[in-house]
């Protein structure tokens, strides 16, 4: 299809990431380098605009398509574009893009996308069913490195937990 529009989240690491704040991924491609991208938050009743609107613009070639006198390029953009959702309860939350014409007169959208996403302020249950409480645990030596080997069980509302550091 010539004209496309395609909205991800992405993930940041716990130090630079916000409760308040959803980062989108937002990836666009159409022959009209002037076509807008534009987002916005939707929710019973309210729809709050999501940064700027962009022209996907002409830097970005990605490729060709058909046309009546021969190739004619087909522009991309991607872009990350933070979400402010502060005082947004949590829950899913509903984000929709259109990719717009770039000249007059105004018409159909090019092309739509929509991403629900996850709002989950609360943090991570995390037990550790292994070793059991009160049972010794196994220490693993290699050199001066001792290590003990632990099972964790993370209970959150995203699918995956990293765990980056253990002292």
């Amino acid at each position: 299809c010539q004209n496309r529009l395609l909205i991800s989240e992405e993930s940041l690491e716990c130090s630079a990431a916000s409760p308040d704040q959803v980062v989108l991924k937002v990836q666009a491609q159409s022959p009209d380098p002037a076509a807008l991208v534009s987002l916005e938050r939707t929710s019973p009743g309210a729809t709050t605009g999501v940064g700027e609107p962009f022209a996907i613009g002409t830097e970005q070639p990605c490729g060709t398509m058909p046309g009546p006198t021969g190739a004619v390029p087909l522009y991309c953009d991607e872009r990350l574009v933070v979400a402010d959702v502060t005082g947004v309860p949590e829950g899913p939350a509903r984000f929709a893009g259109r990719l717009e014409p770039g000249g007059p007169p105004p018409g159909a959208p090019l092309a739509a996308a929509e991403r629900v996403v996850a709002l989950d302020r609360t943090a991570p249950i995390v037990a550790i069913p292994e070793p059991p409480e009160g049972s010794a645990a196994c220490v693993e030596r290699d050199g001066l490195i001792e290590r003990v080997r632990l099972a964790l069980r993370v209970d959150d509302a995203v699918s995956n937990v990293a765990v980056t550091d253990v002292a």
